[in-house]
């Protein structure tokens, strides 16, 4: 019976104290949301010389406003298109390596003037360019 006994204690010690903890976590507001990628051609003389293809991640500073950023994703994903076509019009080359934080500066200026300064931060997942 003392075996027993030590496995129904434990058994509703688990229940009381690791449920609490584990519903804790369940119920915690997700803060990021990961954008389709986006493909971006590099012209240059007219031709397109290669593709560019950026995954990027938005991560709320405030896990509530998550859903109003949400709402507002199509003029974001619009803005940082037009961000990443300007970026390969001036700056990407089929010869060189991305540089994440320049993508990440100049896209998180678009975004700050979209939904106002330090809503959001911007995370490059990935960026590579394919040439054709």
């Amino acid at each position: 019976m003392s075996l027993m006994k030590h496995i129904i204690i434990s058994v509703f010690l688990n229940l009381v104290f690791i449920t609490p903890s584990l519903s804790a976590q369940e119920t915690q507001e997700p803060s990021e949301l990961e954008l389709d990628p986006f493909n971006v051609s590099i012209y240059r003389n007219g031709r397109v010389e290669g593709q560019v293809t950026v995954i990027l991640k938005l991560e709320a500073k405030d896990p509530s406003e998550l859903s109003s950023i949400t709402e507002r994703l199509p003029q974001i994903r619009a803005d940082i298109f037009t961000g990443l076509t300007e970026l390969a019009r001036q700056y990407f080359d089929v010869n060189k390596p991305i540089q994440p934080d320049l993508v990440r500066d100049y896209l998180l200026f678009f975004l700050n003037q979209r939904l106002g300064e330090g809503r959001v931060d911007l995370f490059v997942v990935q960026a590579g360019v394919n040439p054709t």
